[in-house]
């Protein structure tokens, strides 16, 4: 009985599995057997998986750590890692986002001179698109008079609430009245006996 080694088990249940041509096995290197395990699995698997198998290889690669892995203390900061897998995970929501905030850029600098490449907070704040809000006479009485109602509700609210804390208080010093005269009565009558 020839005692078989750990590769040559492996690669003839392999070749079991795969029903690959066997005979001879003994006689074939490993490598030849290897060569044709790999073609006779190529054959048999569809297209998708190999299409499926290199991304996940490139996502493999891509998302790999590298010489990025820290040794971080576990806290409320993620390692790298998984900040680096969060961004990218969130890849097109990111983009899209950002193509957002350059239509706002542009919305900003519309009719503004560009004197340099830097943007400064006055060219923000003083842009035309926020300074130059034309309200009509009627809508802004109609705001003025939402105020005015704002204003009262505001009041009537703390009013109310102050009437709530005072019953609250009320209610309190009369529990505690009770309490003290039921402790009274209580031992009144175990004396009484």
């Amino acid at each position: 009985m020839i005692i078989m080694s750990s590769v040559e088990a492996r690669l003839q249940a392999l070749e079991a599995v795969l029903r690959v041509n066997e005979e001879n096995a003994e006689e074939k290197d490993v490598e030849r057997r290897l060569t044709q395990l790999e073609q006779k699995l190529k054959s048999t698997t569809p297209s998708s998986l190999h299409v499926t198998w290199d991304e996940s290889d490139r996502l493999l690669k891509d998302l790999h750590p590298g010489s990025n892995l820290t040794y971080q203390q576990p806290s409320k900061n993620y390692p790298i890692l998984f900040r680096r897998k969060e961004v990218l995970a969130a890849s097109d929501s990111l983009k899209a986002d950002m193509d957002q905030l350059s239509t706002i850029l542009n919305l900003i600098l519309i009719a503004q001179k560009q004197t340099d490449s830097i943007l400064r907070e006055e060219q923000v704040t003083q842009a035309p698109i926020l300074t130059s809000v034309s309200i009509s006479e009627e809508h802004e009485r109609r705001l003025d008079k939402v105020a005015i109602q704002i204003s009262d509700v505001n009041r009537q609210v703390q009013d109310v609430a102050h009437r709530i804390d005072s019953l609250v208080e009320c209610y309190h010093s009369v529990m505690t009245s009770i309490s003290e005269k039921m402790v009274a009565v209580d031992e009144a009558l175990k004396g009484s006996c």
